[in-house]
């Protein structure tokens, strides 16, 4: 298990590999001492999870969904507003 702080984050951040499949979490604690306690908690109900079968259950880490993989993600399919179709505004006279 690893944990780590991201640059400029707030929280200490953790991860594992269980069952061939990487996992990630933040400790919501900003605390080392604290992040290694929640880290430590959150491995072992991990590692449970895995023992029970009941890992699958979770989304890994890198097969979180991207704008790519939503349907219909062209730009073509955003309807403009009427606002868009206007004329443009004259310029002030001066």
């Amino acid at each position: 298990m690893q944990l780590y702080r991201r640059p400029g984050g707030r929280f200490w951040q953790c991860s594992t590999s269980i069952g061939g499949d990487q996992h990630r979490a933040t400790t919501k604690k900003e605390e080392l001492s604290q992040a290694e306690d929640a880290a430590e908690e959150w491995f072992l109900e991990l590692r449970g999870m895995f023992k029970r079968g009941e890992l699958n259950k979770l989304v890994p880490a890198n097969a979180e969904k991207t704008f790519k993989d939503q349907p219909n993600n062209s730009f073509a399919s955003f309807r403009s507003s009427p606002r868009d179709n206007a004329a443009p505004s004259t310029p002030l006279a001066t």
